[in-house]
């Protein structure tokens, strides 16, 4: 046990307190977090524009602790992260309906702030209300010049056609 190297100096409650408590900060705001469907959580593309002054405030207690103050992906939670988080400031997303290099939707990015990213540390915000989540959404966009661009819009969702019909017998 004496070659063993620790992971981490700090006392264990302190780690706790730094991964936990920006998850227990976002369940005390919440609303609605009892599972059932509110208002706003379905979207029509362009009718949710969101405030961005309130979408600072919810991202600076919910997001920036993962994502950095401005989106860098430098936040004091990033450091103990096996997967880095997505570095805001670039404004180019993984998970999107859009082509390659184009920007998301304002759909896209609610739907991943919602959900979550299966396997990676992006939490499910769905305890948040679907309102907070449009706010946050307006913020995030602040924080890329691309979303500013005009040339990056319209944005061009990937058609997907009929679905392929079934050759096996049943």
């Amino acid at each position: 046990m004496k070659n063993v190297e620790k992971y981490d100096q700090r006392p264990l409650l302190a780690r706790l307190l730094l991964n936990v408590a920006p998850l227990i900060f976002i369940l005390s705001i919440s609303q609605g977090a009892n599972g059932q469907t509110l208002p706003g959580d379905s979207f029509q593309e362009g009718t949710k524009p969101g405030d961005a002054v309130a979408g600072k405030r919810i991202y600076h207690a919910a997001c920036a602790p993962c994502h950095g103050k401005d989106g860098s992906g430098d936040g004091p939670v990033a450091a103990y992260l096996r997967e880095k988080p997505r570095k805001l400031t670039d404004g180019v997303f993984k998970f999107r309906s859009t082509p390659s290099g184009q920007l998301p939707t304002d759909h896209d990015l609610y739907r991943t702030i919602t959900a979550g990213l299966h396997t990676t540390a992006m939490p499910s915000f769905k305890a948040l209300a679907p309102e907070d989540r449009w706010d946050v959404i307006a913020y995030m966009k602040t924080l890329s010049p691309r979303f500013s661009d005009a040339s990056n819009f319209p944005l061009k969702p990937i058609e997907i056609g009929n679905p392929v019909p079934q050759t096996c017998p049943k």
